[in-house]
């Protein structure tokens, strides 16, 4: 039986990126499982009423059109606007050769953490490479963006250090300050003033704790790109270290496809930069570098991921390794700027047709949309309409995400941009009704 949910729990239930887990986990049950039992209740019936639509299972390699199905069990078809691959480098023939050569060399997995057992030659290579890569002298590899971040914390921070972040932060930088047991202090906006105001607040109180300011390098909270080089002069004025986080904007932005960093003339000027490969250079890794010659042996010997989780894959490293040969080629430089473009019109079509998109720099394109419940539904409709896009879920408000792909056509963005608009009407039309949970 579908419990029925009314329209005041659509507008403020959160979902999964806001405080679900607050509004539903029954903390006053004794049995630590059936303490999730509420939030399980909530899950399916948003599923059974086709508002939960993700995790989406994936029926093949990211591309322009959706495969698969939703959380629902709906067939998704149409244009994928909600996997990440800018530059299509995971279904390019060199990368799959090489992650092939690699699986047949090494096997499937690393065998270990890349403080014991888990390195190749493959895994130092792209160490190396990331590093060269961003005018660094050291880097250290891990599974994903989120480990990096939160090594990079574990490994820097230790109780009584202070971390800035923005109250929009991603979850490494939350979970690294906790897991180091450092004080989180969260601001609206990572601007040069604000973090400096902060960082003579945070040196008053404290003047011999450690300072750690943590940025997304495309984002300073407002939705609009970090002033890198003005944040690293206030960091060294107050003694304190800057950690950018350039999982957007990294094989996109700047003249050679080295971020924000290359495009604000700071490669290798920022202390600490981490990031994600998988939306560009095609592999589930992550990576934290610096120019510190002591940062390698910090990650090795106390970032907590390098001890205990699985180095990267040797077929991942073989296969992002391949991702930065194309990605610098000139077939690559062609990629991004189809990507590029891609986002700008899109942006600019939803834009006048009277859609909230934020300033934010790269390759995919934020929407503010309202309230969950809202959000929900126009999410919906727009893939029963063929366009599948990401929702970003918040209890303070909801955005569309629109990852471009460099394979997008003129055909996908004008779809995207056309059905946004007859999916905000038929969301707000009471008589319409998602499709429901499939019971096969």
């Amino acid at each position: 039986m579908v419990m029925q949910m009314s329209a005041i729990d659509l507008e403020t239930l959160p979902g999964a990126g806001g405080d679900l887990a607050a509004r539903h986990y029954d903390r006053g049950a004794p049995d630590l499982l059936d303490r999730w039992t509420p939030v399980a209740d909530w899950v399916w019936a948003q599923s059974a009423a086709g508002l939960l639509l993700e995790p989406r299972i994936a029926g093949g390699a990211p591309g322009p059109r959706a495969a698969g199905r939703d959380a629902g069990g709906q067939e998704l078809a149409g244009a994928d606007f909600a996997r990440r691959d800018h530059l299509n480098l995971s279904s390019h023939e060199q990368v799959i050769a090489a992650a092939k050569e690699a699986l047949l060399r090494y096997g499937p997995q690393a065998a270990g953490p890349g403080a014991a057992t888990g390195l190749t030659a493959l895994t130092l290579a792209l160490e190396t490479r990331i590093a060269e890569y961003l005018s660094l002298s050291q880097a250290v590899v891990f599974p994903d963006g989120w480990s990096a971040a939160v090594a990079s914390m574990r490994a820097l921070l230790r109780r009584g250090d202070r971390v800035l972040m923005a109250r929009s932060a991603p979850a490494g930088f939350s979970d690294g300050a906790v897991l180091a047991r450092a004080a989180a202090v969260r601001l609206d906006a990572m601007t040069p003033e604000a973090v400096g105001a902060a960082l003579d607040a945070q040196r008053a109180r404290a003047p011999g704790a450690g300072l750690l300011v943590a940025v997304e390098a495309a984002d300073d909270g407002t939705g609009v790109e970090t002033d890198l080089a003005a944040l690293q002069a206030v960091c060294n004025r107050h003694r304190a270290t800057l950690m950018a986080d350039v999982t957007r904007d990294l094989g996109l932005l700047g003249a050679s496809g080295r971020g924000l960093a290359e495009a604000q003339s700071m490669l290798g000027a920022v202390d600490v930069m981490t990031g994600s490969l998988a939306p560009v250079f095609a592999a589930s890794a992550g990576f934290a570098a610096s120019g510190h010659g002591a940062f390698k042996d910090a990650l090795r010997q106390g970032g907590g991921p390098q001890a205990a989780a699985p180095s990267p894959s040797p077929a991942a490293a073989a296969a992002a390794l391949t991702a930065f040969d194309l990605a610098e080629a000139e077939d690559g430089l062609t990629a991004r700027t189809q990507v590029l473009g891609n986002a700008n019109w899109l942006g600019a079509a939803l834009t006048a047709r009277g859609f909230d998109v934020l300033p934010r720099p790269g390759a995919s394109v934020a929407v503010r949309i309202g309230p969950l419940g809202l959000a929900r539904r126009m999410t919906a409709a727009m893939q029963e309409t063929g366009i599948v896009v990401h929702l970003a879920e918040s209890a303070c408000g909801c955005e569309w995400e629109f990852h471009c792909m460099s394979a997008h056509g003129p055909r996908d963005l004008s779809a995207a941009a056309a059905r946004a608009v007859a999916a905000r009407g038929r969301a707000g039309d009471p008589a319409w009704q998602p499709p429901r949970l499939c019971e096969a």
